[in-house]
């Protein structure tokens, strides 16, 4: 499933707000979560399945920065942006297993008759946002908080759709004949310190124009992911490649939640998701 946009995300915040504070009725509160579940997205079809090919070549100058990779990833960005917002409530259960399958025989194919540089790099950009972040993070966190039961129902959730997210490429693979040396990831040098950079700014704008970020947010998401993206290149660098992702949480979490504790802050889960899908 797609979830909520994080124009949603900031709806339903607000009204957390005003609940707390006691500034809304409990028949009041209700018909406004169903307003917020049902509400249309302030961006059109068009700018939305732009925006993800937008936000897959921002993940794609991160990740593999070759013309290659990048042009790729846009495309294969539109693909799965047109997926996303079609308006077919049955098919979002087994999109991201569709998807997955689809995106890597496009790229495995792709990577057999023009020699591209690993591959399994391609994949990822145009597939990131279904990645269930929102299962896992929340469900970590009610777990910290003693919330088992709904913590551990989250999680379990988060870790089915990764395994199908894993089968689709593995699928994928077999179907291709893909070598084995193929699914192994060789990184590839970067073009300096302007590429992430760039990268950064064009994945800002594909959450704004995909995900629906509110203005007032867009500015926050940039600052937490470039911090997630300092901590886990210092962590890299310090430590292991293979442990980069707890650096980077590690500096980007007391920043969010720092953030999202001001008067006017925005969402903490407006914040984490973009966070999670760039580490």
């Amino acid at each position: 499933r797609n979830g909520m946009r994080l124009d949603q995300i900031t709806l339903l915040d607000d009204l957390t707000k005003d609940a707390v504070r006691g500034r809304v009725t409990a028949t009041d509160g209700t018909r406004r979560l169903v307003e917020i579940r049902s509400a249309r997205p302030p961006m059109r079809k068009l700018v939305r399945i732009l925006g993800m090919g937008v936000l897959s070549t921002g993940f794609s100058l991160l990740l593999q920065p070759t013309p290659a990779g990048i042009g790729l990833a846009f495309v294969l960005g539109l693909v799965v942006g047109a997926l996303r917002v079609v308006d077919l409530p049955q098919f979002q259960v087994v999109l991201p297993v569709v998807a997955t399958f689809g995106v890597s025989i496009a790229v495995f194919t792709f990577a057999a008759h023009y020699d591209a540089e690993n591959p399994i790099r391609m994949l990822i950009p145009p597939l990131v946002l279904f990645l269930p972040g929102a299962a896992l993070t929340i469900g970590t966190m009610e777990l910290a908080a003693g919330d088992t039961v709904s913590g551990a129902s989250r999680l379990v959730e988060g870790v089915v759709q990764l395994l199908l997210l894993a089968f689709g490429i593995v699928a994928a693979a077999q179907v291709v004949d893909v070598p084995q040396s193929e699914l192994i990831d060789n990184p590839i040098e970067s073009y300096g310190w302007l590429t992430p950079a760039i990268g950064l700014v064009v994945l800002t704008l594909g959450h704004h124009l995909h995900n629906c970020a509110p203005r007032r947010t867009v500015g926050w998401i940039f600052v937490v992911c470039a911090a997630a993206f300092a901590g886990q290149t210092g962590g890299a660098a310090l430590v292991a490649p293979e442990l980069s992702g707890f650096f980077g949480a590690v500096v980007m979490t007391p920043l969010i939640l720092w953030l999202s504790g001001r008067p006017d802050g925005p969402p903490r889960m407006t914040l984490f998701l973009p966070a999670f899908w760039m580490l």
